[in-house]
């Protein structure tokens, strides 16, 4: 497991800023320098600096995690076809990939960096919606990281699900089942795709990549 020493200066900026923002780093697994190395020119530098300084790292209790997309891309990938887009303007964008995961949170929700598009896409796996925006002129403008930027400087309502009463989870769920680790994930049973209602009650802590490809197949 990794993550900064206690005395340990985080040097990249925006990691700094989502550390303020977002409360002290959970350690999570470590980012090897032949994975920083094979995934060179496919993630941006910005994302690839994170994982030196970090790791696979965890933020806002647990509520963020940085994603090994070594693990998550083909999750993504059985994802998108069975997803609506939800702005017609993102159709043609969300079938463009490839998409590689780079930050999850506690529900499985995936959020995604093409090299193309920049980080275009938000995968919700309850709903199974995909919403976000196309920075391909920003990419081809020479600014690849204005996607990730955007997202870094959200706050934490940004990544929370909500209940049936349009209740934010995150917070209740933590409290009443504990925090979630960088390889397991609030998971909701039976699944809202087959009409279980998105309650408190019907959480639990589950394996996250196993639950997420499982909601896939559904």
């Amino acid at each position: 497991m990794t993550g900064p020493a206690e005395n340990e200066e985080i040097v990249e900026p925006f990691l700094e800023f989502l550390i303020d923002k977002q409360g002290p780093v959970l350690r999570g697994p470590d980012a090897s320098p032949a994975k920083i190395e094979a995934w060179r020119g496919k993630m941006p530098e910005l994302i690839l600096t994170w994982w030196q300084e970090v790791g696979f790292a965890g933020f806002a209790e647990g509520l963020i995690w940085l994603t090994d997309p070594d693990e998550w891309t083909d999750i993504a990938a059985d994802f998108i076809p069975i997803c609506q887009v939800l702005s017609p303007a993102l159709e043609p964008v969300a079938h463009n990939g490839p998409y590689y995961p780079w930050l999850r949170t506690a529900f499985g929700e995936m959020f995604c960096w093409s090299p193309v598009h920049g980080a275009a896409i938000r995968i919700d796996p309850i709903t199974r919606l995909i919403s976000g925006r196309d920075y391909a002129r920003d990419v081809a403008d020479g600014q690849p990281d204005n996607g990730l930027e955007a997202i870094i400087v959200s706050d934490r309502s940004r990544f929370d699900t909500i209940d049936e009463h349009e209740k934010p989870l995150f917070r209740r769920l933590l409290k009443w089942l504990g925090p979630v680790a960088s390889d397991t994930m609030y998971a909701l049973t039976p699944a809202a795709v087959v009409g279980g209602p998105v309650i408190e009650q019907n959480f639990s802590i589950e394996p996250a990549e196993a639950h997420v490809a499982v909601l896939a197949s559904l």
